[in-house]
């Protein structure tokens, strides 16, 4: 089983990297007068040890806490029953690791780093992020496969299994509830607004719904997409979405022409349900977007080795493609928007946001 997952790992590895060589350029950028983004000091290895995990795994899940300071990351293969805290700076890990029973399927951290919520079979827990320790009680789910979980930006509330809500403090479950008019679902991704006052949810069914977050009533039209949801998020002012999905085209194509199918991200006002952009380029799956703090650049990251800035008013890709070694699984802007940080198996790195793309606030 080693050996099987010693060369799956080095498959992905160089899948990767020939196709960031394929697709150094995204659409919408002319090669000729490109701007290119530059590298703010040396790549981050995080560090591990015993206590934070085995160097060989891969990461399954990774996430940048709202202040790009802290980084969540969850390991795959045979030993995804753990997550680890680092620290961004430095790569060193914060606190031991927060150990699982089961296989962990999600989880978010909250906007200061200092808690997260990791969600596994059947129960999500809540954990203390500089101790190490989990705080309460496992808050049960009743579903086998626990996914769509979020932390509110002011840490009193958990949403989990994308349709319940917990008091932080008392560990109880709230009243309100989303009700989601799919007889079978089942939530991928889920966001509070910068407010709090609204959740995003995204499903496997390539449904995305806006909600109240105080009475649990739906807000709009769904959103729908032709797959599954990959990952959802809010501008900074909570007026408009991102949503990443899969494409869905050439599905019965033999491999590789299936695994490089496009990810595509769309902008969404979820109160209208209009489409304001669609944002094509990436090859393979669009893990994370992240938005610039004024709001007008999006940032990507993807199966194919890349992250992209685009334009959120056109569509356009701003920049050349970022290449990296192997897949971008995370990605966020510092909260002066000034730079980003994307993260790809390992490795942390800081670009600096070109000001001849930078939009005036």
């Amino acid at each position: 089983m080693e050996s099987v997952m010693r060369c799956i790992v080095s498959l992905r590895r160089m899948l990767c990297s020939v196709v960031a060589m394929s697709v150094g350029l995204g659409t919408g950028v002319a090669s000729d007068d490109a701007v290119r983004v530059q590298r703010v000091g040396s790549a981050v290895e995080i560090q591990q040890d015993a206590a934070s995990g085995s160097r060989g795994q891969l990461d399954r899940f990774v996430y940048f806490s709202p202040d790009a300071k802290t980084l969540l990351i969850i390991r795959a293969g045979n030993d995804r029953k753990y997550a680890g805290i680092w620290d961004v700076e430095t790569g060193r890990p914060i606190s031991p690791r927060l150990k699982h029973r089961a296989v962990i399927f999600d989880a978010a951290i909250s906007g200061d780093g200092t808690m997260a919520v990791i969600a596994g079979l059947k129960s999500s827990y809540l954990w203390n992020t500089k101790t190490g320790e989990r705080i309460g009680p496992p808050l049960p789910q009743g579903r086998r496969r626990t996914r769509g979980v979020a932390i509110s930006p002011s840490g009193e509330t958990i949403l989990t299994d994308g349709r319940w809500l917990w008091d932080v403090k008392t560990g109880k479950r709230l009243a309100v509830t989303l009700e989601h008019p799919e007889r079978t679902y089942s939530v991928h991704n889920a966001a509070f607004s910068p407010d709090g006052s609204k959740i995003l949810t995204g499903a496997e069914s390539g449904t995305v719904q806006l909600w109240d977050a105080m009475t649990g009533a739906a807000i709009g039209p769904p959103l729908k997409h032709r797959q599954a949801v990959r990952h959802v998020s809010f501008s900074p002012d909570g007026k408009l979405v991102a949503v990443a999905y899969r494409d869905g085209m050439g599905q019965l194509q033999p491999l590789p022409q299936r695994t490089l199918r496009n990810g595509v991200v769309r902008i969404w006002n979820p109160r209208t349900g209009k489409l304001l952009a669609s944002l094509s380029g990436h090859h393979g799956d669009v893990y994370q977007t992240a938005w610039s703090p004024n709001g007008k650049l999006l940032l990507t990251g993807g199966w194919d080795a890349t992250a992209r800035l685009w334009d959120v008013a056109t569509g356009q890709q701003l920049t050349t493609s970022i290449p990296h070694e192997r897949a971008v699984r995370a990605v966020c802007f510092a909260p002066d928007g000034q730079t980003f940080l994307t993260w790809n198996f390992n490795r942390l790195q800081r670009w600096a946001t070109p000001s001849s793309v930078t939009p005036k606030k």
